[in-house]
């Protein structure tokens, strides 16, 4: 439920430019947060870290950026 509301999303536009960080993110960069966030959804479940996407989605939201980014790369 978290990401139908945008949350999970927004929470990983990361953005080193701590001056623009109320920004709202372009509709590009939600799309590829978006799309990232499925990824990893999917990775999590694949590999057996999560049973489902609600729990994905709980590991997500407690991740650390490293383990984050290495699975993004």
């Amino acid at each position: 439920f978290i990401e139908r509301r945008g949350l999970l999303p927004l929470f990983f536009c990361l953005n080193t430019n701590k001056s623009s960080i109320t920004m709202k993110p372009t509709p590009r960069q939600y799309q590829e947060a978006v799309e990232r966030t499925k990824k990893i959804k999917e990775h999590l479940i694949k590999e057996g870290y999560a049973e489902n996407e609600e729990s994905a989605e709980t590991i997500i939201m407690g991740m650390s950026e490293m383990w984050y980014n290495l699975i993004i790369d």
